[in-house]
């Protein structure tokens, strides 16, 4: 490589999670450390009990953490728990993992777990959309303490769904929003403008879906496409003159196969 330029590096991974230490949490400013939001409470911490994906979303820097899923032993996860409580009195986590629920038999093990044994601890995961169908297991969840979920919402199009791989249907965001209201579990949901396949149209669908079901604050943003993922490969075959790299990739973000430039495409989502 030239000098100065970045390169990333893939290292062998690390197949057996169990085997690593756990984090420094003694050398981090632990007292100064929240969640967005004050219903999971300081002292607070997130946590990470799982790597992979098994989903093929085309805008998903899954070079970060490729192949299959992998996770960490209920114990494991456990153990952590309780160091955070006895040594920082943590009264609430957020388990940062892509895509928490993807192992339902481990959720629910460490949901038993939990229960069983009396902690008493708030938490928050990010969720897929179709996970909320195994209601058996979104209820164990919030008996477990479980207080917020994220989900990727993406779109309120099924066009856009599909063109992006998405594998959820709009169906299953209404069923998310749905069970988690009933429930009481707050729900976060992730947003993209001018991903693949938007249109003036799409942008419509969206707004008018979120105006069906009363959700009147979500965060947009573009998707980037970023080195290593589906949309990166599809920005080289429609702009193979371009040179991107790490540092100017942003530049092409809302810029992959659709009909709108990024400004037209907010401008259309706040003036629908």
């Amino acid at each position: 490589p030239l000098q100065g330029q970045r390169v990333l590096v893939q290292h062998p991974r690390i197949e057996n999670l169990d085997a690593l230490p756990l984090p420094a949490y003694d050398i981090l400013p632990m007292e100064r450390y929240r969640y967005s939001f004050n219903y999971l409470p300081q002292p607070f911490s997130i946590m990470l009990t799982s790597r992979g994906c098994p989903y093929h979303c085309t805008f998903c820097l899954k070079v970060m953490s490729k192949d299959k899923f992998i996770w960490r032993s209920t114990k494991s996860v456990i153990d952590e728990i309780k160091y955070l409580q006895q040594n920082f009195g943590v009264q609430s986590v957020y388990f940062q993992d892509w895509e928490f629920v993807i192992n339902k038999p481990r959720v629910h093990e460490l949901c038993d777990t939990i229960i069983a044994e009396g902690i008493k601890l708030r938490w928050g995961c990010n969720v897929r959309a179709n996970d909320f169908f195994f209601k058996d297991l979104i209820k164990k969840m919030a008996d477990a303490g479980c207080v917020r979920v994220n989900i990727g919402f993406e779109s309120g199009s099924q066009k856009v769904l599909n063109s992006i791989k998405k594998a959820i249907r709009i169906q299953d965001l209404e069923t998310a929003i749905e069970f988690t209201r009933a429930l009481g579990i707050k729900l976060g949901m992730y947003a993209l403008i001018n991903a693949p396949g938007e249109t003036k149209e799409t942008i419509r669908e969206t707004m008018a879906f979120l105006a069906k079901h009363h959700i009147d604050a979500m965060n947009f943003n573009l998707t980037i496409p970023y080195l290593g993922t589906e949309m990166h490969e599809r920005l080289k075959q429609l702009r193979p003159e371009a040179e991107v790299n790490w540092d100017n990739v942003e530049e092409y973000a809302g810029r992959v196969d659709t009909e709108l430039s990024p400004t037209a495409a907010r401008w259309w989502q706040r003036h629908t």
